[in-house]
């Protein structure tokens, strides 16, 4: 038993040992196995950590921001980038950010959260973000969709570029387009005329403008014409040798030039040409501005004779009174001796040499008085159409046989308001006027017509305003006027024709009368075709025309009432009281307006009629007239004065339901107006 024990244990021991030597063979390779195992896995950390550090500096390399975020706003990573362009000071900082609150408009996010959920990626969205100081910014947005396995959305990942330095670019490209477009639309629509032209002169643009002034088209500036033709009709001209002198040396020049158009007329023109200088500060091109002051010269010029005209109007005032009381004592004494002394023999013919000469000496000063536009007028709404209707066979005879006339009266003429007398007065002395533009004959045109002025229109002429008016035109085919006579042509006593065939007069007395009437004269002339003299007068609408009632010539009539005479002038008063006492009446007589009131405080209910001057010492005759209708209401009241309208009217003497009679008056007209003012209803 012992050996078999023995034996037994000994197997046992040795079996033992090998098995324990080849467990532990198994146990070193397992070990050998591990050690190789955790050294691989100590290499692919390294290498992990290697790739994720090389990733992260990829990542946050990248000069484009890149980012990850949920659906509910929060980011979940971000690189350097992103940061940066957000305003945070590294990734970190920025994962603390609500992404749904930098978008500066909230529901732009939905929309693009929207396009995410239907394509599962979006390209260039352009958006704008509040970075984290507030500032905004454009930004330009890619990005896609990730879901997981159950297709629930995880995260976006997106890649964003700051694009507000190219959105102001494209803004300031729009502004500058729109001020480019708005500045061609300036030059193409001024109204002054602009060219530009290389350093030879050769035309590369042209506006309308400049095409209208000149009357060149486009195609004609651009096809050959040198700026040279274009400036001047003259390279002599010296204003054109300093122009090229100045620009030369590269300084702007401003000037004045004359210059004809394509159709051969002259016009004047201001202008401005300006070097162009590139880069580099060298003469390139030309830049001129042309502004067509022809029409500004020419009312200047009407500003020039009207300011002649009424100086002389103002000199002739002045003296008028003087003249027309002169005139009124010759003319009235000569009438008193003509009825002193017999009816037949030297003395009558030698007085009416004096009545002659005095009668025209007071037409002389009527017709200055109607050019400076102080006359009384009596202005009435008439129709031209009549007036030339009226004059018509009168105008035949004056003109005479040798010349045509043709009237063309435009049918529903408008009217007009004047004074009858003087518009057939102004049409008699512009057919005289045409008459001896033709002495070897031709015709003489008369026309009517309704015209309206607008702005532009009125605006070339002196005083007048846009709106109706009423022409009347008298035209002829005479020699014309030439442009230094037009400048005097309306000046009193200027004349062309030969010693003692005119006054010089017949013109300035048109325009004075048209002026007072409210109207303007324009004249139009070419030497050698004849002239057209066009009156426009403001229309007063439309009126039947009827015919005219001429006043009958009658005899002096007499009375045998009682009339006060007020004249601070002693010798027009003994004129005026001698004619009153020859035709019948009972006569008192004052120097004053004082005197006057003494005289009537005795004679009062015996005074059937006051005549007074107007303007006297002490007492004027409007106060006088006053008083005298609180004392004596039965009185009836003449006022009689030589000053000019202008002056008397500003006494109140022309009001409505007074009588007033210009001096100087004849005996006959004196008489009549007392007899008539008499023979009225009280």
């Amino acid at each position: 038993i012992a050996a078999l024990f023995f034996l037994f244990f000994g197997v046992s021991t040795v079996v033992s040992r090998a098995q324990v030597k080849l467990r532990t063979a198994e146990l070193q390779e397992q070990n050998k196995k591990l050690r190789l195992e955790i050294a691989e896995r100590k290499q692919a950390e390294i290498a992990l950590r290697k790739s994720e550090q090389k990733y992260r500096s990829l990542f946050d390399g990248v000069p484009v921001g890149l980012y990850r975020s949920t659906p509910g706003g929060q980011v979940l990573d971000a690189n350097l980038a992103m940061a940066k362009m957000m305003g945070y000071p590294n990734p970190k900082a920025l994962l603390t950010a609500d992404a749904t609150q930098i978008y500066v408009e909230p529901q732009v996010r939905l929309e693009w959260q929207k396009l995410l959920t239907e394509k599962g990626v979006v390209y260039n969205f352009e958006t704008q973000w509040r970075r984290r100081d507030a500032s905004i910014i454009w930004v330009r947005d890619s990005a896609q969709l990730v879901r997981d396995k159950q297709g629930e959305i995880l995260y976006y990942d997106g890649k964003v570029e700051d694009i507000t330095a190219q959105k102001r670019a494209e803004e300031e490209a729009v502004r500058r387009n729109q001020e480019l477009s708005l500045r061609t639309a300036a030059i193409e629509q001024s109204a002054e005329g602009i060219i530009i032209t290389d350093k030879n002169g050769q035309p590369i643009y042209a506006n309308p403008a400049f095409e209208r002034i000149n009357g060149y088209s486009y195609s004609e500036i651009m096809g050959g014409l040198k700026l040279s033709q274009i400036l001047t009709s003259s390279k002599h001209d010296p204003t054109y040798q300093a122009l090229l002198k100045t620009i030369e040396s590269g300084r702007t020049w401003h000037g004045r030039l004359t210059n004809k158009r394509k159709d051969g007329s002259l016009f004047t023109y201001d202008a401005t040409v300006t070097p162009v200088r590139n880069a580099a500060g060298e003469v390139t091109h030309y830049a001129g501005v042309q502004r067509d002051v022809t029409k500004l010269l020419e009312l200047e010029e009407q500003y020039r004779q009207a300011q002649k005209m009424e100086a002389i109007g103002r000199l002739t005032s002045g003296i008028a009174h003087d003249f027309n009381n002169l005139l009124t004592a010759i003319n009235g004494y000569a009438d008193l001796l003509k009825y002193d002394l017999p009816p037949h023999g030297s003395a009558q013919t030698m007085l009416d040499n004096i009545l002659g000469a005095g009668q025209r000496a007071a037409n002389l000063v009527r017709q200055l008085l109607i050019f400076s536009r102080k006359q009384v007028l009596n202005p009435t709404v008439l129709n031209l159409n009549t007036v030339v209707t009226d004059t018509n066979k009168m105008l035949q005879r004056i003109i005479g046989e040798h010349i045509v006339m043709t009237v063309n009266l435009a049918p529903g003429l408008r009217s007009v308001k004047a004074d009858a007398t003087q518009m057939e007065q102004v049409l008699m002395n512009l057919a005289v006027n045409a008459r001896d533009a033709m002495p070897d004959g031709g015709e003489l045109i008369i026309e009517t017509a309704n015209v309206v002025l607008d702005d532009e229109r009125a605006g070339q002429m002196i005083d007048l305003d846009p709106g109706n008016y009423v022409t009347l035109t008298v035209s002829d085919t005479g020699a014309g006027i030439s442009k230094e006579v037009k400048a005097h042509l309306f000046e009193p006593f200027f004349t062309t024709k030969e010693v003692g065939k005119g006054t010089g007069l017949g013109l300035a007395t048109v325009f004075g009368i048209i002026k007072q009437s409210g109207g303007q004269i324009a004249v139009d002339s070419v030497l050698g075709q004849g002239s057209a003299f066009t009156i426009y007068l403001p229309a007063e609408g439309f009126v039947e025309p009827h015919p005219s009632q001429k006043e009958m010539i009658e005899t002096a009539p007499t009375g045998v009432e009682t009339l006060l005479v007020v004249e601070d002038d002693s010798v027009i008063r003994e004129m005026i009281v001698g004619i009153l006492r020859q035709y019948g009446y009972t006569v008192l007589e004052a120097a004053d307006g004082l005197q006057a009131l003494q005289s009537l405080e005795a004679h009062c209910a015996k005074v059937d009629l006051l005549l007074t001057d107007v303007v006297m010492p002490q007492m004027d005759g409007k106060t006088l007239a006053d008083q005298v209708r609180q004392n004596c209401p039965q009185i009836k009241i003449i006022f009689t004065s030589g000053y000019p309208g202008d002056t008397i009217a500003r006494r109140g003497v022309l009001d409505s339901g007074l009588t007033f009679m210009q001096k100087p008056f004849s005996p006959t007209a004196l008489l009549k107006k007392i007899r008539q003012l008499l023979d009225e209803p009280s």
